[in-house]
């Protein structure tokens, strides 16, 4: 994963192979060219948002020129107490900063002020002053700026400061291996290895920071897997050198920064190989999002009228995946990438499920599955589709508090789908099986809607049923955007009994005269989708009193004679969780049809009956 993310800050431009830092600076300092204090000024909370690029040295700690921490630069400043620590860097930074001074001027006046503020305690005093005024922390970055321009933004100390880093590396070098040269695991050159601690990752997600690699044995025997490895410990255990890690460092806190790239709520970062690829994985997963379908409304308009639903759904589908106008997809290539991350814990980072495909592939997955999940409502020739995974999410949460924000809806959905979450993204992205503990809840989902007296389940969980079924292989159904009489998959003597169901239900209705106590669907249904053969049986006598009542039964004898040629006199004493899916779908599917039909006073009826 970390050659990978190396490859993507490299091809980007993303971070720095030198010894930098953001940093958020508090307040600067400014000076004129002879190093004469001129004012103080304080960043502000949104200034303060975008952090400032800053020489950093590598030792762990150590001091750095530049821009430093208040207490550092003056440990006796108002508001500070005193401490051993404080004093030892304050005279390691005075130190440092003499040592730039001689080889930048930039760092020279900077120096000058200093011994100019060491000589006169008034000066120091009324800056201390004017720095509590402005509640500048002890623990805070301050920076200098002269005649404007900022310190950390000049070029002349840089190149001294890269020399004095690489002595700093030299004398706290492993003296096991003087000056020996290790294969890095990034880019399998020859790199002289990076010495104490990896830099660490500072992002909204890791709170305080957390280490590219944690080599710290500190606390422990070297023998836990994160810090030993195939007799390696410390820095060698994960051989990188230390320009590879900071970049490694930049290429994580720019996916996890970044307006796109990643979600928080899914937890997932991801990029493309091509900078310019229209974001699939963001359209297929955001929350709210309406430019798909103001794109299907646009498309909707383009379209012919003299076409049907069905093709004018696919025509729309084509012309999203294709039209350069609004999203170039047709000309883009290479890869994308997808790794999980999660913070278990304060100061760790842990990435997972390492994801890697062409781009074709992506725009494939999605594609299919807008047209696996699209479910055409015979009612009103509407078209429904799950335009996102987060619509998914809501709709199997088991209590849908409309109060709770967006965070607290993910954490609900984390306890109850757990690892389905994960599992639902890959089916949506890599053209993967939903998982069947999904199926099992939206079957659950279908036998309560029946049993509350909803006419038709929610066509959410037709949906999910009918993507479910086509990545078990069953191709057939493809066809079944809505009723389709002539299926014959794999599953059919599901489908069939649910219509056989419907069918039963529906002449129920329309044979009595003063209405229906308990319907046939409300009583019988979560018991036919078990042991479809036994209530099969003790319905079915029922069939001709139902239909002798009906002033007209031809279309009826019609459908039960379909349906009986499907069936072929084999209905099976037991139906597995496939098969129990595929009788939810014919059910409602052909439910949907009889409420379509021109009965509308039967239609209206049954309606009123139900609510």
């Amino acid at each position: 994963m970390y050659k990978e993310i190396y490859d993507f800050a490299i091809s980007r431009g993303i971070g720095s192979a030198g010894n930098t830092e953001k940093r958020d600076v508090a307040a600067y300092i400014e000076l004129d060219r002879e190093g004469n204090y001129r004012v103080l000024e304080a960043r502000s909370k949104d200034e303060r948002k975008q952090k400032v690029l800053c020489p950093k040295t590598p030792k762990h700690l150590a001091i750095s020129p530049v821009c430093e921490k208040l207490k550092y630069i003056w440990p006796e400043c108002a508001g500070n107490i005193q401490g051993k620590t404080e004093k030892i860097k304050h005279e390691e930074w005075i130190s440092c900063m003499k040592k730039g001074a001689e080889r930048s001027e930039s760092i020279a006046i900077a120096y000058k002020f200093l011994n100019k503020i060491e000589d006169s305690p008034e000066m120091a005093q009324e800056l201390w002053i004017k720095l509590e005024s402005f509640k500048i922390k002890p623990g805070e970055f301050v920076s200098f700026r002269i005649d404007g321009k900022n310190l950390e933004n000049e070029t002349d100390w840089k190149e001294w400061f890269e020399e004095y880093c690489d002595d700093i590396i030299r004398s706290g070098s492993d003296e096991k291996m003087p000056g020996k040269k290790i294969v890095s695991c990034i880019t399998g050159q020859k790199v002289d290895p990076i010495v104490g601690k990896f830099p660490k990752i500072m992002a909204p997600q890791t709170g305080s920071g957390v280490p590219v690699f944690s080599n710290d044995q500190s606390s422990v025997t070297g023998e836990r897997c994160s810090f030993h490895s195939f007799g390696d410990s410390g820095s060698t255990a994960c051989p990188m050198s230390k320009e590879e890690t900071e970049i490694i460092k930049a290429g994580i806190e720019y996916l996890l920064t970044s307006e796109n790239n990643h979600d928080n709520n899914f937890e997932i970062m991801y990029w493309f190989d091509n900078p310019d690829a229209f974001d699939l994985i963001k359209k297929a997963i955001s929350i709210g999002d309406t430019d798909f379908d103001k794109l299907m409304d646009e498309l909707e308009e383009t379209t012919e009228r003299s076409q049907g639903k069905e093709e004018k759904y696919t025509a729309a589908l084509q012309t999203l995946i294709t039209k350069e106008k609004e999203i170039e997809l047709g000309k883009v290539g290479g890869n994308y990438y997808i790794m999980s991350f999660d913070v278990p814990a304060k100061g760790r980072l842990y990435l997972s499920d390492y994801h890697k495909d062409t781009y074709q592939n992506l725009k494939a997955s999605i594609k299919k599955w807008y047209k696996d999940t699209t479910i055409i409502d015979s009612r009103s020739n509407f078209e429904y589709r799950i335009t996102n995974l987060y619509a998914i999410l809501l709709g199997l949460l088991e209590k849908k508090d409309v109060k709770k924000d967006v965070k607290d809806k993910f954490n609900q959905a984390k306890k109850e789908l757990g690892m389905d979450i994960k599992n639902l993204l890959n089916a949506v992205i890599s053209d993967q099986e939903i998982p069947v503990r999904i199926l099992h809840k939206v079957s659950h989902r279908v036998d309560r809607d029946i049993l509350e007296g909803k006419i038709i389940p929610d066509i959410f969980y037709l949906q999910l049923i009918k993507a479910y079924l086509i990545r078990k292989g069953d191709v057939e159904m493809e066809n079944a955007m809505k009723l389709n009489k002539e299926y014959n998959g794999i599953y059919s003597k599901g489908y069939q009994c649910g219509r056989w169901l419907a069918c039963m239900d529906y002449i129920q209705f329309l044979s009595a005269q003063k209405g229906v106590n308990v319907s046939i669907a409300k009583k019988y249904y979560k018991a036919m989708k078990k042991s479809p053969a036994k209530i099969f049986t003790m319905v079915n006598d029922n069939k001709e009193h139902y239909l002798g009542k009906l002033k007209s039964r031809s279309m009826f004898d019609k459908i039960f004679g379909e349906i009986s040629n499907s069936l072929n006199g084999d209905i099976p004493a037991h139906f597995s969780i496939e098969e129990q899916a595929a009788f939810d779908l014919g059910y409602a599917q052909q439910r949907m049809v009889f409420m379509s039909t021109k009965n509308k006073t039967a239609e209206n009826k049954e309606e009123n009956e139900n609510e």
